[in-house]
């Protein structure tokens, strides 16, 4: 029952940590957006191409093996930190000579300052990695949550300052570089883990044992990512790649942050039961449930909400990504639902395994990519939808393999949410169209599917509702009985 209600407490925070954030992100976003254009979006989206692919070289995945291992001790920490500064700081020169090569790729010879400064954000990167994988370990997600919403106002607002100051592109790149700078300050003022002067190549040898698969993993994720991004920067133009940033931006604000958290908390969760199979596959399949449940639910409101959404919150000059944006949102259930079955696999310590079933993913996610662009952006995104069919039930293939938690158990307990999802934004959306007032179509449009999707899952006593809900009471009685 401890172990149950620092779970609950964990996701509530780390759920409403990451929420509470991404509201004042998605705010901070609002006004930017009215202020920058979508060329200065696509400058700072170029630039951050080759950040985002260095940037995974930083941690070679010691933080995931930190958090998945029994017992780690203070050599495997000091040990990591060290070598995550050294590669950070090797990456930052890099780029610093490279920048001119990258700016002429792209045609854009702003890049080579913008790349050179960002690249510092490496560094700054470099001193959390340690400190967030403690804090993992801990379930202390309060942490988190607190230094991501200190962090996004605090970033945001001198971002909004320079942009209204004439700045353009470069309050982008100030708000990057504070954002990591004030998180690095938080973390390692709110915790007392320092790093002693130690060096061990075998305490590495040790995390990579798990940690090199995760690497690899993570150089495939960012690559196949960061593809998509190359190929509009350099086959299309900065406007057109920065209205699918800020499409696919409004795309994950709750999305990918939402669901995230029950990922999040769970995974390390599922690494102290790692010994117990059954424990294991009971909370992985809770995982499943939970984040269907409020995936769909919320890929329903997004998806209905889409046009009013933009116009009202972005304005004439963003229309363009109206159409982008309803597409993301149908291959929206992706991420989180692959994230959450990989972690049963991956906490179990099957990296390697993990690490071949992503390339197999990657390799489809690849070929379907090439054929899309053919038929421009749009054709891109509507190979999102069919790819993340295929890695969502590939991972589930994997779970029966490695865990012998059968692939059909794991699609019969979700199929009702996309379901129910589909069926309400296709009657909604019939019987809305008609109104004009954008105003009066966000509110109607996503108070009524919210409605409809408690009620009828209530009706039908789904397992997620249930889970749902008793999550939510657990939440609610603690902080009463705390108070």
């Amino acid at each position: 029952m401890q172990v149950a209600g620092k779970l609950v407490k964990s996701f509530a925070w780390d759920f409403s940590g990451r929420l509470g954030n991404q509201a004042v992100s998605f705010v901070i976003g609002i006004i930017l957006a009215r202020i920058l254009s979508p060329k200065e979006y696509g400058l700072i989206g170029m630039a951050m191409v080759f950040i985002s692919i260095s940037g995974i070289f930083t941690s070679f995945g010691l933080g995931s093996a930190l958090v998945q291992r029994k017992a780690p001790d203070e050599n495997h920490y000091s040990s990591s930190f060290y070598f995550n500064i050294i590669v950070a700081i090797f990456l930052s020169v890099f780029f610093v000579l490279t920048a001119p090569l990258i700016a002429r790729f792209f045609k854009e010879p702003q890049l080579i300052n913008i790349i050179r400064i960002l690249s510092l954000n490496l560094i700054l990167s470099g001193f959390t990695i340690v400190q967030n994988a403690i804090l993992t370990r801990e379930l202390r997600f309060y942490v988190l949550a607190k230094a991501r919403i200190i962090t996004t106002v605090t970033s945001g607002l001198i971002g909004i300052t320079l942009a209204y100051s004439g700045f353009g592109v470069w309050s982008l790149v100030v708000q990057t570089l504070s954002g990591s700078l004030i998180m690095s300050i938080y973390i390692w003022y709110a915790n007392s883990w320092r790093p002693i002067l130690k060096f061990k190549i075998q305490a590495l040898r040790d995390l990579w044992s798990f940690g090199f698969h995760m690497f690899l993993n993570n150089v495939v994720n960012t690559l196949y990512d960061s593809t998509s991004t190359l190929i509009i920067a350099k086959v299309f133009s900065p406007v057109d790649l920065g209205l699918y940033s800020r499409a696919n931006s409004l795309n994950r604000f709750v999305i990918k942050y939402s669901s995230e958290s029950i990922s999040s908390v769970i995974y390390p969760s599922m690494a102290q039961l790692q010994d117990n199979k059954a424990e294991l596959i009971r909370m992985g399949a809770k995982g499943q449930v939970l984040t269907s449940f409020v995936t769909f639910g919320l890929l329903g409101i997004l998806f209905l909400t889409a046009e009013p959404l933009i116009n009202l919150l972005l304005g004439k000059k963003w229309i363009g990504a109206i159409q982008l944006y309803k597409i993301l949102c149908l291959s929206g259930f992706a991420i989180p639902l692959s994230a959450v079955t990989t972690n049963m696999f991956k906490a179990f310590g099957s990296s390697k395994e993990f690490l071949i079933e992503d390339l197999i993913k990657k390799g489809v996610g690849f070929l379907s990519m090439g054929i899309g662009f053919l038929y421009g952006i749009e054709g891109f995104l509507y190979s999102l939808i069919l790819t993340g069919v295929f890695s969502v039930l590939l991972d589930m293939y994997y779970v029966e393999k490695i865990l012998n938690y059968k692939l059909y158990e794991q699609i019969r307990a979700i199929w009702i949410y996309p379901i129910i999802a589909i069926v309400e934004v296709l009657i909604i959306g019939f019987f809305l169209r008609s109104i004009n007032s954008q105003v009066l179509n966000l509110v109607l449009s996503s108070i009524t599917f919210l409605f409809l999707y408690i009620l009828i899952n209530r009706a039908l006593e789904t397992s997620g509702y249930k889970l749902f809900s008793s999550q939510l009471i657990s939440f609610l009685r603690f902080n009463r009985y705390k108070n």
